[in-house]
């Protein structure tokens, strides 16, 4: 990726020229480095949410197939007797 500021340094212009271009590359690359790590906080955070709710589900799945076996196993003792 090419930096946003494309300042032709000539040789003429002198090193003040290339100082600010090589800092407006740092800094350009700073802000770069800044959102992507925004970036990845967000995406952590989106990926333990999705945790959570995987293992919600997965308990309360549980729960409702181990409720159902009780009560499967309510009506075989009922219909035995």
């Amino acid at each position: 990726m090419l930096p946003k500021n494309k300042h032709d340094a000539s040789p003429s212009s002198g090193d003040s020229v290339n100082s600010n271009v090589q800092e407006a590359d740092l800094q350009e690359t700073e802000d770069v480095n800044n959102s992507l790590n925004a970036l990845i906080c967000a995406l952590d955070a989106a990926e333990q949410r999705t945790d959570d709710i995987m293992s919600e589900l997965f308990y309360s799945n549980r729960e409702i197939r181990r409720g159902k076996e009780q009560v499967g196993q309510s009506a075989s003792k009922n219909a035995t007797k």
